[in-house]
């Protein structure tokens, strides 16, 4: 949702600003560090100061014309970006570690259980773990943000190109704290990730936090950390997080500086544990009436057809869309009133 570019010193949100300014001390400091060595050169060397400053130009322009496009080409790449287990393009963000302590969580789960990513970026956790728990229904939620660099297009571009997964699942909506209450009211799920998103819902983190929490039985949160004092966004919900009883599931480590340090958190919802809903139903993966409402993308429109045009043939007029549940692109089960 927000992402960070780090270019050794200088490291900047991504924002136009922010890739301007990271682009332009970048190109600065090369024209300086080169410009003393041709001055070196000229002072000991006895070159020609034309020739000098000929020669830096030429070699200023090339550098940091590299440097534009090595720094433009990760904008918006928060994420490794996975495909069929492979990273075919590396974010700008430590993923591996990361994943580690999220797996620590999962434990060794070997039955089906779903879970939810929200704010996936370009959905790192959610493959890794649809790739490795092959009894797992992963469902990320993405959305476009006009403040932020929007990654909804490559998530599911890279959901269309993971052709050895058959169980992930795209909701392409931009999520408010009232759109999490009501996923929290309608869907209840096995894992749930929120990693470092919470803190962007500003007034309404609280209730986000809350929806966040209330929507399933492992909560796995990564939020920034700042001094328990400050009445700062970032400071009143990490308090508040802290509040409700975590354990700390990776300790604090760098996070967008060597001052900001963030950290995983986990929760586990033991009162709230539960595998089935409200009718009685075992489910896994998303109810179609979320998917659409929740503007789902992967599978696609064209996947889904055949497989609802076979439960219908089969099941006549008995099936509502609370009955179909979402499990990936080539499943899509029924799970009818007991």
């Amino acid at each position: 949702m927000f992402y960070e570019h780090t270019h050794a010193v200088y490291k900047c949100k991504v924002s136009d600003g922010g890739y301007v300014l990271i682009i332009y001390f970048a190109c600065v400091r090369t024209v300086l560090k080169l410009g003393n060595i041709f001055l070196f050169i000229f002072i000991k060397g006895g070159v020609g100061m034309k020739q000098c400053l000929r020669v830096l130009g030429v070699l200023s322009l090339f550098i940091c014309a590299a440097q534009i496009s090595a720094v433009t080409d990760r904008r918006g790449q928060y994420q490794d970006a996975l495909v069929n287990g492979k990273v075919i393009k590396e974010g700008v963000r430590g993923c591996p570690k990361r994943y580690h302590a999220i797996k620590k969580a999962l434990g060794n789960r070997t039955g089906p259980f779903t879970m939810l990513d929200i704010g996936a970026a370009q959905g790192y956790f959610s493959f890794r773990v649809a790739h490795e728990y092959s009894d797992a229904v992963c469902v990320m939620i993405e959305g476009g943000y006009a403040h932020a660099w929007d990654v909804s297009p490559q998530l599911l571009s890279l959901c269309k190109k993971n052709t050895m997964l058959s169980n992930i699942a795209m909701l392409n909506t931009q999520v408010t704290a009232d759109d999490l209450e009501q996923l929290a009211q309608r869907e209840h799920f096995d894992v749930v990730l929120a990693l470092n998103i919470l803190h962007y819902f500003r007034g309404d983190w609280q209730r986000a936090a809350d929806a966040v929490l209330a929507l399933g039985d492992t909560v796995i949160i990564e939020t920034p950390v700042v001094v328990p004092s400050s009445r700062s966004v970032v400071g009143c919900l990490y308090t508040y997080l802290c509040s409700k009883g975590t354990v700390i599931l990776e300790p604090p480590r760098e996070h967008i500086s060597n001052t900001a340090k963030g950290c995983m958190l986990l929760f586990e919802n033991k009162k709230q544990k539960r595998t089935v809903d409200g009718n009685n139903r075992v489910q896994q993966g998303i109810k179609l009436s979320t998917f659409t409402e929740f503007n789902g993308v992967y599978p696609t429109q064209k996947m889904l057809d055949p497989l609802l045009k076979q439960l219908y043939t089969i099941h006549s007029d008995l099936l509502a869309l609370d009955d179909l549940f979402v499990q990936g692109p080539q499943e899509l089960a029924v799970v009818l009133p007991a």
